[in-house]
């Protein structure tokens, strides 16, 4: 509560001079904010080594007050731990899949569905899966590992032609694990003798591609075991590398993330071991609510790339709040959203789109990365308050709002006959019909996120989100919107800006982060995946907005306090953004008496609630 209270105090002082600003971005930028009620996490002896604590006693245990904290010391032990373990040994060992690299899934198998579904291939993940297990028992007692070439010997013939395919994606998809990177690094760096070492089907020459594509370079020996026949997790193929290389177990460390086959078994044969959790297990760690997520959406395609692309995310360096927020919330909703609007755009055969400001702001760029279509786009000015001077009024009015209105629209090229209109959410569908108002004979389609139940006669338009219990509209519009003041009205063919408010400055300063964020979940997408196809259905979408709407942290809540939005045409009445967060039951912080909105959703999470509170005690 108090430090609401001095928030509070210092934005009213606020007058946005130059010390204004630094203590602004103090307040909306600080990573590492100190609070002693935010204790998520207590780190216990993280990794250890034969008979070998690789901790040191006086960092055994630690209390963290952001996540941000917690993720980085977490990592800054670990590779300091990782560096002084590698000084000792002449020769490092390094496994390949879930260390070196990593799929932009949380259960890799998903690569099969995936496949499955880019090629309209049904059956295809469920055949793939079967041929692979049944070679392996067939070839039990003769080798221990299969070949790539011999899955699709068993694999239905109707599936044949998928070989090639998934080997594309596999190389696609397939990224360098950036902290690994430094670690493999680090020991070329020291001259040290590199090898590594992979229980895999793939061949040695795809997997010597696919390292090289990634950055992995100068190491003396790569060996997969379907070359071999052996395997890691029986001990075997250590054994063949220990008498190839005529090496002593005693000068080896490996790193790897499998238990069994990194850990054990290389013990088992001398060598010392050094085991890295999987991405994403650090990243359900790091958050029990992700966990809980994937849990109720383990089948869906679309959450475990969504997760495997921010667990990939998350070892990376942190940048700020904003960011981080932008890339885990709004980057999926506003790719998922862009997605279904290429396909759209494409299907309807529309060549020039209008993306409304502000709410298009971020739309744009992002829908511009990814079309496929070869549709023009064009960002204007088009608010609620003007479109309804171009609706409404005394017929003078009108007409001479609609001129003033038709001078600015004249700089764009909107001559086609058919145009789309692009927004985020609609009750009134005004910027649609305002449009259609000065060009009625043109066809303009309206495409939105959300719509409201009001129905108007001979409007086309579609929503991707259909449900209307769920209603998320105050977060996706502050996704959707732009580093601007509000417009207060176009003049001569120029808009003219409001003078911003303390509430609107906040926005203008935090949303470029928030933007690049998601702009940047987008890149990372694209760099895996050279064909898109629409996974992120608004339906998960939501429920993953969810973890974050119901079950805020601390920070979260620390962070949103000051963020206010305007829900009137004229922007001259401010809310904060999530009054209810601010509730103890029913009463807000200063004591008033209000009301839960969507009191029946929330109930419905009071298992998602009843997580957090655990999160929040560890």
């Amino acid at each position: 509560m108090f430090i609401y209270i001095i928030i509070s105090l210092l934005l009213s002082l606020l007058t946005f001079s130059k010390e204004s600003n630094e203590i602004f971005n103090q307040l909306v930028f600080d990573s590492e904010i100190k609070n002693d009620e935010l204790k998520y996490f207590q780190v216990n002896n993280l990794y250890n080594t034969n008979n070998q604590d690789l901790e040191n006693q006086n960092q055994n245990n630690f209390t963290i007050n952001s996540t941000a904290d917690y993720k980085y010391k977490k990592i800054d032990i670990l590779f300091n731990n990782l560096k002084n373990v590698i000084d000792q040994y002449s020769i490092i060992s390094f496994d390949i899949f879930d260390t070196l690299l990593i799929r932009p899934y949380v259960n890799s198998k998903d690569l099969f569905v995936h496949l499955e579904n880019l090629n309209n291939a049904t059956g295809y993940a469920k055949s793939r899966i079967e041929a692979e297990r049944n070679i392996r028992k067939k070839k039990l007692y003769k080798n221990e590992e299969i070949t790539f070439d011999e899955i699709y010997q068993q694999i239905e013939p109707k599936y044949k032609w998928l070989k090639e395919k998934e080997l594309e994606l596999e190389y696609n998809s397939l990224k360098a694990r950036s902290f690994l990177k430094d670690v493999y690094n680090y020991a070329i760096f020291l001259k040290k003798r590199v090898i590594i070492i992979s229980d895999m089907y793939l061949s040695k020459n795809f997997l010597e591609k696919v390292l090289r594509k990634c950055g992995y370079n100068n190491y003396e020996h790569l060996f997969v075991s379907s070359e071999y026949g052996k395997t890691k997790s029986s001990g075997l193929l250590y054994n063949i590398i220990l008498k190839e290389l005529n090496i002593s177990p005693k000068d080896i460390l490996h790193i790897g993330d499998n238990l069994r086959s990194d850990i054990s078994k290389s013990r088992e044969k001398g060598i010392n071991a050094f085991h890295i959790p999987k991405v994403v297990e650090y990243l359900f760690e790091l958050d029990p609510r992700i966990k809980e997520f994937y849990i109720n959406h383990s089948d869906n395609l679309g959450a475990s790339i969504l997760l495997g692309l921010l667990a990939s995310h998350n070892e990376n360096a942190y940048k700020n709040y904003w960011y981080e927020f932008g890339y885990k919330y709004a980057g999926p909703v506003i790719f998922g959203y862009m997605q279904w609007l290429d396909e759209k755009i494409k299907k309807d055969g529309i060549k020039k789109v209008i993306f409304v400001a502000r709410d298009g702001y971020t739309l744009e760029k992002v829908f511009n990365l990814i079309k496929i279509s070869d549709s023009k786009t064009y960002y204007i000015y088009f608010p609620r308050k003007i479109a309804k001077k171009c609706l409404y009024g005394q017929p003078k009015e009108v007409k001479n709002s609609r001129k003033e209105y038709l001078l600015y629209l004249n700089q764009f090229d909107l001559n086609d006959n058919n145009l789309a209109i692009v927004d985020s959410i609609t009750n009134k569908y005004t910027s649609q019909r305002g449009l259609l108002a000065l060009f009625p004979k043109k066809d303009i389609k309206g495409y939105y996120w959300f719509v409201g139940k009001e129905k108007f006669k001979n409007l086309n338009f579609e929503s991707y989100q259909k449900d209307h219990k769920h209603r998320i509209g105050d977060l996706i519009e502050l996704f959707m919107t732009a580093p601007t003041p509000p417009i207060d009205t176009i003049t001569n063919g120029k808009p003219i800006f409001k003078e911003a408010s303390n509430a609107e400055i906040i926005r203008i300063k935090l949303y470029p982060e928030l933007s690049n964020g998601a702009i940047d979940f987008t890149l990372d997408y694209l760099k895996c995946f050279s064909i898109l196809k629409s996974f992120f259905t608004s339906e998960m979408l939501i429920e993953w907005v969810n973890i974050f709407l119901y079950t805020p942290t601390e920070i979260d809540k620390n962070m949103f306090f000051t963020i206010e939005h305007a829900p009137n045409d004229n922007h001259s009445k401010y809310f904060k953004l999530f009054n209810h967060w601010y509730y103890k039951n029913g009463k807000t912080i200063n004591g008033n008496m209000n009301k839960f909105r969507n009191k029946k959703n929330f109930k419905k999470h009071k298992k998602a609630l009843k997580i957090n509170k655990e999160f929040k005690k560890k």
